[in-house]
């Protein structure tokens, strides 16, 4: 009796079946490393030292306000009275930057190395917390009426040590 699993006829045969095995396991190796990366729940909004700054609903932790003193992308002066909520370039989610508390003097903002992976200006927009928590899952609401816009740059390879200052008169009566 011959042995036709040898022949080449019947190896050209199983080559799509093994093509198929072979791309359903690759399929299914992404979606573990898809899965494993976001096993905490949040949208991935997170600060160089890895420490996540929204919830998985979106609101703002307390490390999105806290002031980082090397790690960080801008540094601020925040005259207000107000808690203000930064964004790179637009309104959306992933361009949260983090917080700035009110009365904020030189305050370092997170360095999200998704953000700011080249140099750069961009107006920085600002929300007031309040706004935000409002307009959260619409944040394009705010997109004409922002608390205000600071124009910006970022230098992925030099010095970031300029202070960008809001202004005490911004936002009505600040006394």
């Amino acid at each position: 009796m011959k042995n036709f699993s040898k022949s080449p006829a019947f190896c050209a045969a199983k080559l799509p079946l093994r093509a198929a095995v072979l791309a359903a396991a690759l399929a299914g190796m992404m979606v573990l490393a898809v899965t494993a990366c976001d096993l905490n729940g949040d949208d991935g909004s997170e600060d160089a030292g890895g420490n996540s700054i929204t919830n998985g609903d979106g609101t703002l932790t307390d490390a999105a306000f806290e002031s980082h003193n090397t790690d960080y992308s801008i540094l601020v002066r925040n005259n207000t009275n107000f808690r203000l909520v930064a964004f790179k370039g637009d309104l959306r989610a992933d361009a949260l930057i983090g917080g700035i508390p009110a009365h904020a003097q030189g305050h370092g903002l997170p360095l999200n190395t998704t953000l700011f992976n080249k140099t750069e200006d961009f107006p920085m927009i600002l929300l007031t917390e309040e706004q935000y928590k409002a307009n959260k899952n619409n944040l394009q609401s705010q997109k004409n009426t922002p608390f205000t816009r600071v124009y910006v740059f970022y230098n992925k390879n030099g010095d970031n040590n300029v202070h960008y200052e809001i202004s005490a008169g911004l936002g009505g009566s600040n006394s």
